[in-house]
């Protein structure tokens, strides 16, 4: 059978054993760490073992388990040995009597910083466990929600100074979520919610597909059982009947690239259910068909070779073998994604005609779409000391311009969590288009963006005096590329080029909130239109209005907290704007305020209601208007 797992898997359990555990995890790390760092790790497993000696999860096995299982993933992906030494204590200062200032006289600063990280990331997270001490934290469930946001937010801003405190959030909620059975039906529907829509989000933009599709799946199955074990048992039996035709493929792949002399591996590779299931609800359901049968990537191919140069040979061979369908090729070795992926990418019309698609890369772009930035320092090492060609750095290149940009972008953002967390999720965590500029840099947005986006991206500037743009897009039947203008509501494609059009006499109306997609455009044009309506009614209070009469209200008074309050609240009920105000204070506290405004003739018998409101207030003396008016 040829559907199997691909290299450097992360293994779906959950040891039950202890024992087990502990033996993989030093087995594993001995595998790519040097003996020095191996030591320091096995000191840091006595320190945190001692640490939470006596504690136990729910599940009844001792606590030192989870830190154990949680750096076991990490050495799965191949981090660092700093990463695994703070997965070991990363619950040690916490839940212990153990202090930061331990870890860094004990660990160094690197391991202490991370921790550090983690830990604050853990401080508001609502846990309802004992700590060593003894103490139970049971927070008010008016505050859940708010706490949970609030880590959350932390985990965010954390992960922009040191992208291992968010590989380290994630490996220690994937083991939460291998776990989670053992734990109250509301516990389970809150942890798999922010799962799906945190945790997985973020481990795709950080490159840990396979993390990303375990999160998803874990969640989906807790979140909808039901619908899950219905589409688990149809698409197991989707693929036995498919069986037969992705031997064939895989036999005829292999024997290709041995005829062109590329030494290659060759897998069938499943789509994870939660993902099959969102493809689902785009499927238009016809009466006798399975809509699994018209998923024709239920099953796609994947090619590992050697070099990026054997990627492109073997994509020749491919389409010489097999028609691709237009449109369907797409080359992310010379234009990586943000979160470091590469790879070829085809479909074509296979055996008997069906459409399949086939993924070519080579084994160390394998581990990076694996594994992402977590195999980064690993990969640094190994191909530093190697001499390998560095792909590595462009990849990381890719993921650490996206890291800067959340940086600048943080510091726009709101400091409420709750709406730190939705705008994120918003701008950061939705799919991802890439435009390039006319000098050929690449810009990702959020899919269904527009060119007012992409110019507050870019600078706020440049937004406000947007005034369109001008397309390059895919060429049409004439094979000739199409250039056009295009309005600020225009939405945007996946590789056009985008010229941005700005105009000085351009600037932020309230339709463009319309326009705008992202949270970020439409801060910045919120922002402006606050500044500017300001300025504005300030600019209306003082000019004069065709027909109106200059008034000036001197009001002798007792000065008292909150007088000059309740007169200009008076003035706002009444609708008139004061234009400008002066006072003085005599002696014995004798206030002396003078008001200027202009007033319609149509506001006259409002301002007589007015005076005697005024002449009404505690400590007021006298009331006098210039010019006189013998009316009032």
């Amino acid at each position: 059978m040829c559907l199997s797992f691909l290299p450097f898997q992360v293994s779906k359990q959950a040891y039950t054993d202890f024992a087990q555990a502990l033996d993989a995890f030093f087995t594993l790390i001995a595998t790519y760490l040097p003996e020095e760092d191996q030591s320091r790790i096995r000191l840091a497993y006595e320190f945190a073992d001692d640490a939470h000696q006596g504690c136990v999860r729910r599940s009844g096995e001792p606590y030192i388990q989870h830190p154990v299982e949680v750096a076991l993933l990490l050495a799965e992906m191949r981090i660092d040995a700093e990463g695994i030494l703070a997965a070991l204590l990363h619950d040690v200062v916490e839940d212990t009597d153990s202090t930061l200032d331990d870890i860094r006289e004990r660990f160094g600063l690197q391991v202490a910083t991370l921790v550090d990280g983690v830990t604050k990331c853990n401080a508001v997270t609502p846990r309802g466990h004992q700590t060593h001490s003894g103490t139970t934290f049971l927070p008010t469930g008016s505050n859940k929600q708010h706490q949970r946001k609030e880590a959350i937010r932390k985990m965010l801003i954390a992960m922009m100074k040191d992208p291992r405190v968010a590989v380290l959030k994630i490996a220690d909620r994937l083991h939460n979520m291998r776990t989670l059975r053992v734990m109250k039906p509301h516990q389970q529907q809150r942890t798999a919610s922010e799962a799906r829509e945190i945790y997985a989000p973020l481990a795709r933009r950080l490159g840990m597909m396979l993390v990303q599709a375990e999160l998803e799946d874990l969640a989906f199955s807790y979140l909808e059982p039901e619908k899950y074990q219905r589409l688990a048992r149809e698409v197991e039996e989707e693929v036995k009947r498919r069986l037969p035709y992705i031997n064939d493929v895989c036999r005829t792949l292999r024997e290709e690239m041995k005829r062109a002399g590329i030494h290659a591996e060759v897998h069938a590779w499943q789509k994870h259910l939660a993902s099959i299931s969102r493809k689902l609800e785009y499927v238009p359901r016809q009466s006798n068909e399975n809509p699994l049968s018209q998923l024709h990537d239920l099953v796609s191919f994947r090619i590992l070779v050697d070099t990026d140069n054997e990627c492109y040979l073997a994509l020749g061979h491919i389409h010489a073998l097999w028609r691709p369908k237009d449109g369907r090729i797409k080359d992310f070795i010379a234009t990586p994604k943000l979160n470091g992926y590469q790879s070829l990418h085809t479909t074509v019309f296979c055996l008997h005609d069906c459409l399949a698609e086939i993924q070519i890369r080579t084994h160390d772009m394998q581990r990076t779409a694996t594994y992402g930035i977590a195999s980064f320092w690993y990969l640094k090492d190994r191909m530093g000391k190697e001499g390998s060609p560095n792909s590595w750095k462009l990849s990381y290149k890719e993921m650490v311009t996206w890291i800067e940009q959340l940086r600048q972008w943080q510091q726009e953002l709101p400091e409420s969590a709750d709406e730190f967390v939705e705008a994120f999720k918003g701008d950061v965590f939705q799919d991802q288009i890439f435009v390039f500029t006319p000098k050929g840099e690449v810009k990702d947005l959020p899919r269904g963006s527009t060119p007012l986006d992409m110019a507050y991206r870019i600078h706020t500037d440049l937004g406000d005096h947007c005034a369109g743009a001008r397309i390059i897009t895919n060429m049409d039947e004439s094979g000739c590329l199409v250039t056009r203008q295009v309005p600020l509501d225009y939405e945007l494609k996946g590789g056009e080029i985008v010229a941005l059009l700005t105009n000085p006499a351009v600037h932020p109306t309230r339709d463009w909130l319309h326009f705008a997609r992202t949270n970020a455009a439409r801060n910045k044009i919120r922002r402006y239109l606050k500044t500017y309506e300001r300025e504005s009614q300030q600019a209306d209070a003082s000019a004069p209005v065709p027909g109106c009469q200059t008034t000036t209200m001197t009001i002798h008074a007792q000065d008292r907290p909150g007088l000059f309050r309740d007169l200009t609240a008076i003035f706002a009920d009444g609708g008139i704007n004061i234009g400008s105000v002066s006072s003085t204070v005599q002696e014995r506290s004798r206030a002396i305020i003078s008001l200027s405004f202009h007033l319609p003739p149509s506001l006259k018998e409002t301002l007589r209601a007015l005076l005697h409101q005024i002449q009404a207030l505690h400590e007021i003396e006298h009331v006098a208007l210039e010019p006189h008016d013998d009316t009032f």
